[in-house]
């Protein structure tokens, strides 16, 4: 299930790298949710509901965030959550930058 110690933090690295508000954005769901509730099946369970909201939104209404975004958010959140948890906050201690 989880990658190996320095394969994880080269594919944290190269996740930051390709969007890093989404990395940050993925990190902070996974950290509210939890590891061992972010399964899967959670992540297809709500990606289901997600899309439901959407089409039942009213076509005046502006959501914050759009499904979609919200979607690719809990899809980085699935990916960090490959990485053990100690190594993610290893990483984040060493290379996010916390202002």
């Amino acid at each position: 299930m989880y990658v190996s110690d320095s394969d994880g933090f080269r594919m944290l690295d190269s996740l930051m790298r390709e969007d890093e508000l989404l990395f940050r954005l993925g990190v902070i769901h996974l950290i509210s949710v939890g590891y061992e509730n972010l399964t899967e099946e959670a992540v297809e369970r709500t990606i289901l509901v997600i899309e439901k909201e959407a089409l039942e939104e009213d076509e005046d209404s502006i959501p914050v965030i759009s499904p979609a975004y919200q979607i690719a958010i809990l899809k980085m959140a699935a990916k960090i959550r490959e990485v053990p948890v100690w190594e993610l906050l290893k990483f984040i201690s060493r290379k996010v930058k916390i202002s």
